[in-house]
């Protein structure tokens, strides 16, 4: 019942000037920002390390990723994702709310062309806040996880 209910429905965020969105299924929650501690040796994209609740996890820069540089962008809350069995923390700027993806994709994959992070993006789609980036988490955590030290 709870997959059914996430089925076609994303979170919405701001990642510095883009909007974001990752499907509902891959978060577990949406969470204050916390002290990250650095660790040294992992991919500029990964910021540290942080504890939610007792539990370490890794804390992902997506963006740092997407532009190749350190991102000045104050983040104020973090998403928390279980992709694949991994669970990471991905810092946003600020959490919107969950929208429906189904009827309002512009582009989907290949055709979808979103500058810096093109190879990153599931679909565009149009929402009232504007145009959206529905980004493949998958693909990011992959890149990251094959990303030479």
């Amino acid at each position: 019942m709870q997959a059914e209910s996430h089925k076609n429905k994303a979170l919405l965020f701001s990642l510095g000037e883009s909007l974001c969105a990752v499907p509902l299924k891959y978060i577990i929650e949406t969470a204050k920002i916390m002290p990250i501690i650095k660790i040294p040796r992992v991919p500029n994209c990964i910021s540290g390390i942080s504890s939610l609740r007792g539990e370490i996890i890794p804390i992902v820069d997506i963006m740092e990723l997407f532009t190749g540089q350190k991102s000045s962008i104050e983040y104020k809350c973090l998403a928390v994702m279980k992709i694949s069995g991994c669970v990471i923390g991905v810092p946003v700027n600020d959490v919107i709310k969950v929208i429906s993806i189904s009827e309002n994709v512009i582009k989907r994959g290949e055709e979808a062309e979103t500058g810096s992070f093109d190879k990153y993006v599931d679909a565009v789609i149009k929402e009232e806040e504007g145009i959206i980036s529905l980004l493949d988490i998958e693909h990011i955590l992959k890149d990251i996880t094959e990303k030479e030290i």
